[in-house]
């Protein structure tokens, strides 16, 4: 597996502390020229379609579930792992200190 990049959120003043860890699964769809991108609104932003995995769920479980919920997508091929983001944010829970998320980026292909 390769690290893509990391991401230390510019508030976030140490690593250290107590760390609420999540897991996530994206995927990278492309048919010819064009990428599946998501807009959120919340955030005024687009990213790759996916989100945090359920409990001990098993990695491309979860990606085809994202997948499904958030595009519909339907018949998904999960082909090859692309890399991954390790992120580090300040956590809204008072009970943490920050989050750090793994987030596992895979190529696919949908049904048209």
């Amino acid at each position: 597996m390769q690290l893509i990049t990391e991401i230390v959120h510019p508030e976030l003043t140490s690593k250290q502390g107590r760390v609420f860890r999540r897991h996530a699964a994206r995927g990278i769809v492309m048919r010819h020229e064009q990428i599946l991108l998501l807009f959120t609104e919340r955030y005024n932003d687009f990213s790759f379609p996916g989100g945090g995995l359920d409990g001990d769920e098993d990695i491309v479980t979860g990606l085809k579930r994202e997948l499904e919920e958030e595009t519909g997508a339907r018949e998904i091929q999960v082909l090859q792992h692309y890399g991954y983001i390790e992120e580090y944010r300040p956590y809204w829970k008072p009970q943490y200190d920050l989050m750090h998320m793994t987030s596992h980026f895979y190529q696919c292909e949908v049904a048209p």
